[in-house]
C-alpha cells in the first residue's frame, strides 16, 4: 500500500522526540508553538488512558495523530503511552488495522508502539516510536515489545524509523544481539552522554533505523530546555 498521491511526498522533514512523563498542561503549551506545526511529533509516557484527548489537541495544531493508551496501573496511576503525529500536509496513511492485530496476536504482548507511514522522497518508510519498559533491560518482554514493531516493518515491506526511550543504552541492545537480529543502526544525539537529570543517567533515548536509512539523517540533536522532567 502507498499514500494518496493528492499529497506530494516530503524532500525532508524534521521528527521531535521526548519523554514528557505526561501530557500535562505544561507540555500542551509547549507543543503550541509554532515549529511543531511543520515536524512530526513522537512521544513516550504521556500516561494518557484515554488517547482520544492527544488527538485532539494535536488536530488543533494541524497534525494526525496515533496514539497508543497508557497501561492503568491503578486508580490514579498510570504507565507508557505513545504518540506519533504528523502534519496534515505531509503525504502519509494510517497503519492497516489488520496488520497491527497480527502483530498483537503474534506477540501475546500489548503493544507499547505508534506509528504512521510517511511519503519520504517518493519512498514510503515506517515511523514508529517505542516505550520499552525500565527497570527490565533486554527482558522477554521488552524483546517482544521491540519484536512487534520489526514485524510490523516486515509485513509492511517499509524501512524503518524507529525512536523511543528503550530503556537501555545502544551498548545493551548490542550485547543482548538485538541490533543484529534486527539489522538495526543506531542513530545518537550528538555529543548526548545522557537523557535525563537523574543521578546515573545514562543515554536511553536514541532512534534505531533499518535499510540503510540513517545515511538520509542530516543530524540528531539534543534539546536540554524542555517544561517536563526528568528528561530532556
Amino acid at each position: 500500500s502507498k499514500p494518496a498521491v493528492s499529497k506530494p511526498s516530503i524532500n525532508a522533514v524534521k521528527l521531535y522526540f521526548a519523554n514528557i512523563s505526561s501530557f500535562s498542561d505544561h507540555a500542551k503549551e509547549f507543543f503550541k508553538k509554532k515549529m511543531f506545526r511543520k515536524q512530526a511529533v513522537a512521544l513516550n509516557e504521556t500516561k494518557a488512558v484515554k488517547p482520544a484527548v492527544i488527538c485532539s489537541f494535536f488536530k488543533k495544531i494541524g497534525h494526525t495523530t496515533v496514539a497508543n493508551p497508557a497501561i492503568q496501573t491503578s486508580d490514579t496511576g498510570a504507565h507508557g503511552g505513545e504518540v506519533m503525529s504528523v502534519p496534515q500536509h505531509w503525504n502519509t496513511m494510517p497503519i492497516p488495522e489488520d496488520f497491527i492485530e497480527v502483530v498483537h496476536k503474534s506477540t501475546s504482548t500489548p503493544a507499547s508502539f505508534a506509528a504512521r507511514i510517511v511519503n519520504l522522497r517518493g519512498r514510503c518508510v515506517l515511523f514508529a516510536t517505542l516505550y520499552l519498559t525500565v527497570s527490565e533491560g533486554t527482558s522477554d518482554g521488552n524483546y517482544n515489545k521491540l519484536a512487534q514493531v520489526l514485524m510490523l516493518k516486515m509485513l509492511l515491506g517499509l524501512p524503518l524509523f524507529l525512536v523511543g526511550d528503550f530503556n537501555n543504552t545502544p551498548e545493551q541492545l548490542d550485547k543482548a544481539g538485538w541490533l543484529k537480529q534486527f539489522k538495526l543502526t543506531v542513530v545518537r544525539p550528538q555529543h548526548a552522554t545522557r537523557s535525563h537529570s537523574q543521578r546515573g543517567a545514562r543515554l536511553v533515548d536514541f532512534g534505531l533505523t533499518t535499510d540503510n536509512l540513517h545515511l538520509a539523517i542530516d543530524s540528531a540533536q539534543q534539546k536540554k530546555r524542555v517544561p517536563w522532567e526528568p528528561h530532556y
